[in-house]
């Protein structure tokens, strides 16, 4: 007989015998003569009424303890997992299946923990030892090109340099997110505005938006916070940029930015392309690019990154949209924590 199986049985038979019991103590209370006139009586109804309750509720919490909140366990690790979190480990009590199960949830976690560390090490450095190459290519291919009179020619070396400035982009952008995904204990940096960074970003760009005839709509309140500097520049210029990519010509950007009980929020929205129902699903998805038309303007991966930052940060990134007309994204961060997090 399973070990389990046993526990349940072993379980209702406490039940049952809780349940014989009940009645024997309640004539012997009441000390009631004759039995068979007290069975008709009120007194006897809710005594079995509470035999019953008393029953169930032990049978249950017995359930409960046994089976439910172990499994209650597996479910909740199962679900960190799913979100990328390998750290996550269940303590082993008892020998039956759920102990066993549990053990093996924990070698599958250890399993995924090491081949995580694998691939994000090898993302690490392939993105770096690519860059050299890329830049020599970009390089040879920009000194040819000046020296070129062929227009054909000409034409092709751009797409070079192009496509060369791409994954130029995408092994930095693959770099940032292993480096991000990696770190444990995050950099504090001196008080700063975040408003004064986010105006410094939108100027950085100056020349995107002023090409697409672009009007920003700021509504930014004096906030401070010594929150990783870095990390949260990479974050405001991806969603920025974004907005900036996706807008229709002559749109325009909504920024606001407020502190609200402790926390940094951050929304910013686009009058522009929207994204897809079906996309919804998968916009934080590494390499997921909602626009495949514009799938050489993006590397996919702006938003995993935003998604890897705010989750460090303990915080929480959303959004709302309707295609073809606007899309909003809603960044939440905890702004007084600790030094290390």
């Amino acid at each position: 007989m399973n070990k389990l199986s046993a526990k349940i049985i072993l379980i209702l038979f406490l039940t049952l015998v809780t349940t014989s019991l009940f009645p024997r103590l309640f004539i012997f209370f009441v000390g009631a003569n004759d039995v068979s006139s007290m069975i008709g009586s009120n007194e006897f109804f809710i005594g079995m009424i509470i035999t019953t309750a008393c029953s169930l509720l032990l049978f249950g919490f017995g359930i409960n303890v046994l089976i439910i909140k172990r499994l209650r366990k597996i479910a909740q690790a199962t679900k960190k997992i799913a979100q990328g979190d390998f750290e996550v480990s269940i303590p082993v009590r008892g020998k039956d299946e759920i102990s066993a199960l549990t053990q093996n949830f924990n070698i599958m976690t250890e399993t995924l923990k090491a081949n995580d560390y694998l691939h994000k090490d090898f993302i690490r450095n392939f993105s770096h030892e690519i860059k050299t190459p890329i830049s020599s290519i970009k390089g040879y291919a920009e000194l040819i090109e000046a020296s070129e009179s062929s227009p054909e020619n000409k034409e092709y070396l751009r797409i070079i340099i192009d496509e060369s400035s791409r994954l130029s982009r995408l092994s930095q952008s693959m770099l940032q997110l292993s480096q991000i995904d990696s770190t444990m204990i995050i950099k504090r940096d001196e008080p700063y505005k975040v408003a004064e960074q986010i105006r410094n970003i939108i100027q950085l760009h100056q020349q995107d938006w002023e090409r697409k005839n672009l009007e920003f709509n700021l509504q930014l309140d004096e906030v401070s916070t010594s929150l990783n500097k870095d990390w949260l520049h990479l974050l405001w210029q991806n969603l920025i940029t974004n907005a900036i990519r996706f807008s229709k010509q002559d749109g325009v950007i909504d920024i606001t930015l407020n502190e609200i009980e402790n926390e940094l929020i951050f929304k910013i929205t686009d009058h522009g392309l929207g994204i897809a129902d079906q996309d919804k699903e998968s916009i934080f998805k590494l390499f997921f690019v909602a626009d495949r038309s514009r799938s050489s303007q993006s590397s996919g991966l702006g938003l995993s990154i935003c998604k890897t930052i705010v989750d460090k940060l303990e915080g929480n990134i959303s959004f709302e949209s309707e295609e073809s007309f606007f899309t909003t994204f809603t960044v939440s961060i905890p702004i007084n924590k600790s030094e290390t997090i």
